[in-house]
């Protein structure tokens, strides 16, 4: 036969099962969930870029844009989506995407928006790869709200 258990094994359980709870509890509770909202400009001069929206924004996976465009497939031509990050009142490159004229869709992603700093500015170009003429470009701005 088995003894009953001791108060000894009892308060293991116990402080098991509180410390399993904290867990679980802690785990569902994001602290760092955050309000995100974003700005788009119009574009420079819509004969490419049809919409730029973002579609999701976190702390742990950046922003996603998704860019809707329309490219004469005709012209034999090299296009490329760049993105410029606005740094030190400037804008500097920040990533090259190559567009095909068959699709009228893409997304990318960029860097996650830091909680503390001031909201980051994009600007999204369409460029010609041949000469590097920018056909059309958006400007998008993205920060955590302030509460």
């Amino acid at each position: 036969m088995s003894s009953a258990p001791s108060d000894r094994d009892w308060r293991a359980v116990v402080a098991t099962v509180m410390v399993v709870g904290v867990l679980l509890i802690a785990g569902c509770t994001d602290t760092t969930s955050r309000e995100y909202s974003s700005t788009i400009s119009d574009p420079s001069t819509g004969d490419v870029i049809d919409n730029v929206s973002v579609d999701t924004i976190s702390q742990q996976n950046g922003a996603r844009f998704d860019v809707d465009y329309s490219i004469d497939a005709t012209a034999n031509e090299t296009y490329s989506l760049v993105v410029y990050e606005r740094r030190n009142d400037s804008f500097e490159w920040d990533g090259t995407y190559s567009l095909e004229p068959n699709r009228y869709h893409t997304g990318f992603s960029v860097g996650p928006p830091l909680p503390d700093e001031p909201a980051t500015t994009y600007q999204i170009r369409i460029e010609c790869e041949k000469n590097a003429t920018v056909l059309d470009a958006v400007t998008v701005t993205i920060g955590a709200n302030r509460s």
